[in-house]
């Protein structure tokens, strides 16, 4: 029998599969018993190849199946079909440290799989990663209403909408938004800073820019404002709680991933990994013309200017101690922490205990303490993943890198996974 490696995914049929899609990997036509080695390839849009592997025993009829068997070495361990997929790592190790996968366009991403036994024989499969599944359509906003992509799912609708919004890296998070619109959802990326015209820094960031987006999506056919969620990551997660508080009639829903019940300092625009500069402490958002209150960070280095923001080089990479340390003179009663008793609808919190950034569990369960004491405890939902760290989100794919940002690989890569399932739950309940 010529072996065949076998791709079945849930109600598809293509080679192509978006990202967020579980895969099953079956080798068959092996001798019973042979040590077969599964691989799987790929390059991102920097040209960097990426690679995992595992080796099985064929069982009694030839066949390797990572859906019941666990690896006896390989680059995962234990029981887990999309182990392949998440465990892939960087070919060639950066210089200064661990790179991560990053994903700066919305191209298919070209996978090869591959099974090989010691006896030669061998066969091999390949499929397109999508970002934007196959159904959903996108167009760009770029105008005085706000900076993002839009995605609409197919079907005449009405469609409930999705609002994403990143975090302090600026920009816009496009991947998360098109993969829920593959679950029928109309989402908007939409960016708040960092991306022209918009502001260059978090920074006084006016928080009127809702409304100018939500005109936007009440024009847009086929959609219902009336069913509209906010999802945040980060800054963006405490930003999504900020919007459902300030305009709580036009927002259904709240997903925080990493969030903060209170609104920190503003984040200046740095140039350079190495640049350490003083900043004056201001807010991050106004409203009305006026800045909210803020809590100041807590850094290793001030002068008489402000904080000095930058890489410590005891530690590079962890801001934990600089937003965890000024916690302790703050309750929810503090003028910083946003009024989240204000939120309408249900609100999905989801952390890391692990994170390395901020404190997100102790941050979610502030919040969830807010909402408790003004009699709303019933409306929020926190979901914690011990070993996880701070970029909780896609699931599947290469969690190799992010360690400095907390958790471990495999912590992470079940974070994402488990996380991206409650999630959409979550909006599907609230929004169907």
């Amino acid at each position: 029998m010529t072996p065949r490696l076998e791709l079945s995914a849930e109600a598809l049929t293509s080679p192509s599969y978006p990202v967020d899609t579980r895969i099953s990997l079956l080798g068959t036509g092996f001798r019973p018993g042979a040590r077969v080695r599964l691989t799987a390839t790929v390059r991102t849009e920097d040209g960097q190849r990426w690679a995992s592997a595992a080796e099985f025993d064929a069982d009694e009829q030839g066949s390797v199946d990572p859906t019941q068997m666990s690896p006896h070495a390989g680059t995962y361990v234990g029981i887990d079909e999309m182990g392949l997929f998440w465990s892939m790592r960087p070919d060639a190790r950066p210089e200064r440290g661990p790179t991560r996968f990053r994903l700066r366009e919305l191209k298919p991403l070209c996978v090869g799989l591959t099974a090989e036994s010691g006896d030669g024989r061998s066969a091999t499969a390949e499929i397109n990663w999508l970002l934007v599944p196959p159904s959903v359509s996108c167009e760009r906003l770029v105008d005085p209403d706000g900076v993002g992509i839009f995605f609409r799912p197919a079907g005449p609708g009405p469609h409930p909408i999705v609002v994403v919004l990143g975090g302090s890296n600026g920009g816009i998070s496009a991947a998360h938004a098109a993969l829920l619109a593959g679950h029928g959802f109309a989402t908007l990326a939409l960016s708040y800073f960092g991306v022209d015209p918009l502001p260059r820094e978090l920074i006084h960031v006016p928080l009127e820019f809702w409304r100018r987006a939500r005109s936007w999506l009440d024009r847009q056919h086929g959609c219902d404002p009336d069913r509209l969620a906010v999802v945040g990551s980060s800054k963006g997660a405490e930003l999504a709680l900020l919007l459902a508080s300030c305009y709580p009639s036009e927002i259904t829903a709240v997903i925080g991933y990493a969030p903060s019940g209170v609104v920190y300092q503003g984040i200046p625009a740095l140039r350079g990994q190495s640049e350490m500069k003083p900043v004056t402490p201001m807010s991050s958002w106004t409203l009305n013309g006026s800045p909210l209150p803020f809590v100041r960070f807590a850094g290793h280095r001030t002068t008489g200017t402000g904080l000095m923001i930058g890489p410590s080089e005891a530690n590079p990479m962890s801001l934990k101690e600089m937003h965890e340390n000024p916690l302790a003179d703050i309750d929810v009663d503090h003028p910083a922490f946003i009024a989240v008793e204000r939120i309408a609808g249900p609100v999905l919190l989801i952390s890391g205990a692990d994170d390395e950034i901020w404190p997100a569990t102790r941050l979610a369960e502030m919040i969830v303490d807010r909402l408790a004491g003004h009699g709303r405890g019933h409306l929020v939902r926190h979901v914690s993943y011990p070993n996880a760290g701070h970029l909780i989100g896609i699931p599947y794919l290469p969690t190799y890198g992010i360690e400095s940002f907390g958790g471990g690989p495999e912590a992470n890569a079940a974070a994402n996974a488990d996380s991206w399932s409650t999630a959409l739950t979550f909006l599907h309940t609230h929004l169907d």
